[in-house]
C-alpha cells in the first residue's frame, strides 16, 4: 500500500481531491466527506500527486496500524471532531484503534 511514497516523507499536503486543506480536520473531514469516490488524491505543497485506492487502504487499515504499533489512526481530538461529523449525518470512514491490551503496552512504555 505505502511502497514507492519514500520521497513523500514530511511533504505538507496542500489538497486532497481537489479542495485546498489547511489543518487535520479539514484532511479528515475532505477524505471521509465522499466515501463513494474509488480513489483519493493528494497533493503536496510541490505540486506532487499521491492516488490511494479508497478501498484497499481502508482495507489494509487495521494491519498497517498493527504492524507499526500504532493505536488508533486517529488523536483522540480528532475521533471527538469526527464523531460530530457522523451526528450530521456524514458517513464515517473507518475508524480504527487496536485491541485495548496494545494500547496499555504503548502507554506503559
Amino acid at each position: 500500500m505505502n511502497n514507492g511514497y519514500d520521497d513523500y516523507v514530511n511533504k505538507r499536503i496542500t489538497e486532497v481531491n481537489g479542495k485546498k486543506i489547511h489543518n487535520l480536520r479539514d484532511l479528515i473531514r475532505t477524505v471521509e466527506d465522499n466515501p463513494e469516490t474509488p480513489y483519493v488524491v493528494f497533493k503536496t505543497k510541490s505540486n506532487k500527486t499521491i492516488a490511494l485506492d479508497r478501498q484497499k487502504a481502508e482495507a489494509e487499515q487495521a494491519g498497517i496500524l498493527k504492524t507499526y504499533q500504532i493505536a488508533a489512526d486517529r488523536s483522540n481530538n480528532l475521533k471527538t471532531m469526527v464523531s460530530q461529523f457522523a451526528e450530521g449525518g456524514r458517513k464515517v470512514a473507518g475508524m480504527v484503534s487496536l485491541d485495548s491490551n496494545m494500547q496499555k503496552n504503548q502507554t506503559q512504555q
